[in-house]
């Protein structure tokens, strides 16, 4: 059967173009929709990893993060006069086995703006202004209906397979009536993006500020730009984050308002939920559509970054050499797993915040809430999922991240 695409993807932010690079690649037809005309101006995601270069690497793309970038110089959890607790951990001047920093920062509308550029001078097709209306998975492939946003014209199209690269709120996962797993970590926190007016004198570590008055998170992100992440509590108005003398008291510690202008203030609550379901039938889920986190691992886009390099290689294998369509089925049995212990430990750092900044002494906090902080755990190895010649083995190097 002959389709309009071999993939569409809806959701053109930094996983879904990753994504549609990614199949472009590999010589499929791609079709990308995205509901916004341009790309958003403000910064959301901050943080690439070292693997998240070598991926880059992949489609050319890591050369956009690195110019528009800073590397993390460190990071740890701190008391309210900024006093490290614990370990501190020095990543300067550190490379791993990658070949990249474990951590670098970047300013996202830059990068987003260089990466849609490429996008254009690929085959891939982009329908901006448009939005997924319907869509019904068929036994070989899916039918699903697109509306113009200026115009209101609808048009169907059918393509082999579907992935949702459409955020948070995903409307292909409501579509689809995908429920999500909720790991209980839900807070409302309000996130400041700065940008320095004077010449910068703040160092360049990530840390978790553990203060019983509010917690919160300072974020060097790329120069000239700062990032303040501040918990909301129950009870408080909400609305008053958004008043620049009450933002300029929480960034007091770090700044006096002379030094710098405030070019972003949102409210988020952040979760720590994951769908049950990363496919059904021929539609996927990936990002923040098949999992969302808090963001103190910096993990965030990352975890879209793994899912779409994990699944695009398998669907071209399907469509270009042949392969089983049960070959698809290992994204679920391999991603999920994996993100989720990411979700877990992400909202574990922000109770291991929370346990610090409650504790008359730091020693007082349970081990098991501070085996939760920074580089007291890794990322975990694959042990289900596709292996030469079965299952892994404790001997094997497969499925180990180096």
């Amino acid at each position: 059967m002959n389709h309009d695409y071999d993939v569409a993807i809806i959701g053109l932010g930094p996983v879904g173009s990753f994504a549609a690079l990614l199949l472009e690649k590999r010589g499929l037809r791609v079709l990308a929709v995205d509901k916004d005309k341009e790309i958003y101006s403000l910064p959301r995601a901050v943080s690439i990893s070292d693997q998240g270069l070598r991926m880059a690497q992949e489609v050319d793309i890591e050369d956009i993060y690195l110019k528009n970038s800073s590397q993390l110089g460190g990071a740890g959890f701190v008391d309210k006069n900024l006093n490290f607790i614990g370990k501190e951990i020095n990543l300067k001047g550190f490379t791993t086995p990658n070949g990249w920093a474990p951590q670098r920062l970047f300013h996202q509308p830059y990068t987003d703006k260089e990466i849609r550029k490429r996008i254009e001078g690929t085959s891939i097709t982009t329908l901006l202004q448009h939005e997924l209306l319907n869509v019904k998975n068929r036994e070989n492939d899916v039918l699903f209906s697109i509306k113009n946003l200026e115009d209101s014209s609808e048009v169907e199209y059918t393509c082999k397979y579907l992935i949702g690269a459409d955020g948070g709120s995903s409307l292909l996962r409501k579509l689809l009536k995908i429920t999500q797993e909720d790991l209980d970590y839900n807070r409302d926190w309000v996130i400041i993006d700065a940008e320095l007016t004077v010449p910068n004198r703040l160092e360049d570590k990530a840390i978790q500020v553990c203060d019983p008055e509010r917690i919160g998170t300072f974020i060097p992100a790329h120069l000239p730009f700062r990032r303040w992440e501040f918990i909301i509590y129950e009870g408080e108005d909400k609305n008053d984050f958004q008043d620049d003398k009450k933002i300029q008291k929480l960034i007091s510690k770090w700044l006096n308002p002379e030094e710098y202008k405030i070019i972003r203030k949102a409210i988020y609550q952040f979760h720590s939920v994951l769908a049950h379901d990363f496919r059904q039938g021929n539609c996927f889920l990936i990002g923040d559509a098949a999992h969302q986190n808090p963001p103190f691992m910096g993990e965030g886009m990352m975890s879209g970054y793994r899912d779409a390099f994990n699944l695009t290689w398998k669907i071209a294998y399907v469509l270009k050499n042949g392969f089983s369509d049960s070959l698809l089925d290992s994204y679920q049995e391999e991603r999920r797993p994996h993100a989720k212990f990411v979700v877990e430990n992400s909202a574990g750092i922000g109770e291991l915040m929370e346990a610090y900044a409650q504790a008359d002494d730091p020693k007082d906090v349970p081990q098991e809430l501070v085996a939760k902080g920074y580089g007291s755990f890794v990322l975990p190895n694959l042990d289900e999922g596709l292996f030469y010649e079965g299952k892994a083995k404790e001997s094997m190097a497969a499925g180990q991240l180096f």
